[in-house]
Parts: C-alpha cells; structure tokens; sequence
C-alpha cells in the first residue's frame, strides 16, 4: 500500500520511488542473466573495454521465456491497483516493455537541451491516469550513471495546457514542447542552447513556473530492486553514463483498462 506521502508526490512531482519494490537478490539475478545475453556478443561483467551496447531484439528470447517477471512484485502490483484502481490495469504479457542499458563515456555531465518528450499523446480522453511508465533498477545507479531525467511538477503545465477551451483535442509530444517554449520561460531555456552560467544548479534546483507549478529536473537513481512510477506526462529524457559502472534498468508502459 502506498503511503499518504507517496501519493502526495505522485500527484505533487508526478514520480514514485518504492525503494525495495523487487526483491535485491531477483533484481541482481535478473541483472546476471542480462549480462549472459550481452555476453554472447563478447561483453565480460569484469572488463569495461569488453562492454558493448546491443539491440534490445537480442533480448527478446530471455524475455519471452520469462526472464525478468519478478518484477511484477505484490508491491508493485499494489502501487498499481491504487493508482489505476483495483484490477483497472491491464497486465503484459511479458515483461518488460524494454531494456534500459548504458555503458560508461567520457563525457562532461550537464543538463541537456535536446532529448524531452512525453512519451504519448495528450488529450482529454487520458486524463487523468490511463498510462504509466516503471523503471526497475537491476544494479546501484549512482548520480552520472545515466538515470532518466525528469522535470518533476511537468505534468501539471501539460495538465493546465490540454484543459484549455481552444485546446486540440489530442497533443503530440513535439507540439507539446513547442506550447511549452512560448507559453514557459523556464522550459523556454530548458530546450535552448543559450548558454548558461551552470544548467545543473538553474535546473535541478526548485523553480516556479509562470503558473505557479513547481519544477525540478530530478535524475532517477537507485540500487538492486528499487522502481519509480512515472507520470505519462511528466517530461524526461535519457541521459549519459559518465561513472564506472553500466546503467541496467528495466522499463515497463502499463495502462489502464479503457472506460
């Protein structure tokens, strides 16, 4: 059951962290049995100059057979049921939707311009919940280690623009950034190139934005079993790896059961 606090920062920031949601020692086997498919294509667990980033295709054989279905824990499955209501979510065949794997580069880490999205379309008929996102972590993701970037408190600025009465009746996410530049001077500089003093400190400290929303880029980070479920409004975008350790992460689209 989620706490009177989790659902508050559902509806607040748009995220959930359930620390612990899968089992540590599911997660790290889940994780081991990634590394055996990345292996086949030369990948070594213990040399980072072996590592190699591969289509999610070559996962499908493990998926399908059933690899990673510990991830649908009764916390999880509990989460679920309160957020879509008991039973109103409609359970993958398989899981996940998709891998989540990045190895480590040389690059400097800074807030990025290019990259946001939401990952569906915005109308009135998916409002106010009818999809999700859930990322797992299958190993320590520390801050630089290429967790998602979300803008926390987003998906209340995409709320307030698709309840507007000239609204269109459904927004595709490159529409939707395109209201945000005129409408959100934060965003505005968020997306732009314009070069800053430092981005981290501007973005990933709290703002207000022009109607009065809280806003944050907040990157997801976790250890083994830890999951986070995302607002399908909420603004995010991937990010580099400039530690020394492989982002694993497993994500999963969840919806609701149509009205």
């Amino acid at each position: 059951m989620l706490t009177e606090q989790q659902l508050a920062d559902f509806e607040k920031l748009g995220v959930i962290r359930l620390p612990g949601a899968i089992a540590r020692e599911d997660a790290e086997v889940m994780g081991e049995q990634m590394w055996n498919v990345l292996g086949q294509f030369g990948a070594q667990k213990e040399d980072r100059a072996t590592w190699v980033e591969i289509k999610q295709s070559k996962f499908k054989k493990i998926i399908d057979a059933g690899a990673f279905n510990k991830i649908e824990s009764a916390t999880v499955c509990a989460a679920l049921d309160e957020l879509f209501g008991e039973g109103e979510w409609i359970k993958p065949d398989v899981w996940p939707s998709g891998i989540l794997f990045n190895i480590p580069r040389d690059e400097q880490w800074d807030v990025p311009t290019g990259g946001w999205h939401i990952d569906s379309p915005v109308s009135l008929q998916t409002h106010p919940l009818h999809f999700l996102a859930y990322f797992t972590f299958l190993n320590t993701v520390k801050a630089g280690g290429g967790g998602t970037l979300i803008v926390t408190g987003s998906h209340h600025i995409v709320r307030d623009i698709i309840t507007q009465p000239d609204a269109r009746p459904k927004i595709r996410s490159n529409d939707m950034k395109k209201i945000l530049i005129r409408t959100e001077p934060w965003m505005q500089d968020l997306f732009s190139d314009a070069a800053f003093e430092n981005r981290i400190e501007k973005f990933m400290t709290e703002s207000i934005s022009e109607n009065g929303h809280a806003l944050r880029v907040m990157e997801l980070t976790g250890e083994p079993g830890d999951v986070f479920l995302m607002h399908p409004w909420l603004l995010h975008t991937s990010m580099s790896n400039i530690n020394d350790t492989p982002r694993m992460m497993l994500l999963n689209f969840m919806h609701g059961i149509p009205d």
